[in-house]
């Protein structure tokens, strides 16, 4: 394909197209894929507006299937859905953080552990915690407001990620330097921006965990990019499950 830099021609159909398949298991047909590199910052950009997507989809299985059976199973079963059309990726970013933070190493040292393939005991830790978290929050969350909760979360816990990435550094050669690096304040404008839609479901809950999660990314972002030295994919992961989780809790609340 062919590099391109005029921020003009990055189509917002080519930005979804590529969020969009970073995000879920839900492919694109050939022809809705960009012909010309689009910067990683251009479409990471619109990664709240796809988290919604998946959201809504993963709300309606949830609100369904609790009329019929227990709203614990109903999440479970809504859980299981959305870790397997997308939201998988950033439960192994969890994973992999909790592993790191875990070793009680920093620097370097840290990054090898958090890119180790091998899942330790803080790893499954973590896991448990997350799914287990996020279940139980969701089916506690009384029905009128659940799918509100549930398609919010998914949109403001992405939108930490955005956070994140305005605020994290990225001093390493390989892999999301044009993601993290160069998210400017357009980008994070953007982002800010993909939320704005989803406030139909919710005003008040979604300013107020807009705000929650523009905290966690930059306090996520801020931690590693000192105990670590940046702020890698991994911790993009993991400042996303952390504002999903934190989202559910103000509903719950």
């Amino acid at each position: 394909m062919k590099e391109t830099k005029d921020k003009k021609r990055c189509s917002f159909k080519d930005r979804f197209a590529l969020i969009w398949a970073l995000e879920t298991r839900f492919s694109l047909p050939e022809s809705r894929w960009p012909k010309e590199t689009v910067p990683g910052n251009k479409y990471v950009a619109l990664i709240p507006l796809a988290g919604g997507i998946l959201g809504v989809m993963t709300a309606f299985l949830v609100c369904v299937l609790s009329h019929y059976i227990s709203p614990y199973a109903a999440a479970w079963i809504g859980a299981m859905f959305y870790a397997l059309a997308g939201w998988g990726i950033h439960l192994d970013g969890w994973a992999d953080v909790w592993d790191g933070i875990g070793s009680g190493k920093s620097g370097e040292e840290l990054r090898a552990v958090i890119k180790d393939t091998k899942t330790g005991a803080f790893a499954v830790i973590g896991i448990v915690l997350a799914l287990g978290a996020w279940t139980s929050l969701a089916a506690c969350i009384p029905i009128e407001k659940r799918f509100s909760a549930i398609v919010l979360a998914a949109v403001c816990g992405r939108f930490a990620e955005a956070s994140a990435c305005y605020f994290g550094k990225y001093p390493w050669e390989n892999g999301l330097v044009d993601c993290v690096a160069a998210f400017d304040g357009g980008d994070f404008a953007v982002s800010l921006l993909c939320v704005v839609p989803f406030a139909f479901f919710a005003l008040d809950y979604c300013a107020m965990s807009a705000m929650l999660c523009f905290v966690i990314g930059a306090m996520g972002a801020s931690y590693m990019n000192k105990k670590m030295g940046g702020t890698n994919g991994d911790v993009l992961g993991a400042v996303e499950i952390l504002g999903e989780l934190a989202t559910l809790l103000l509903f719950a609340a």
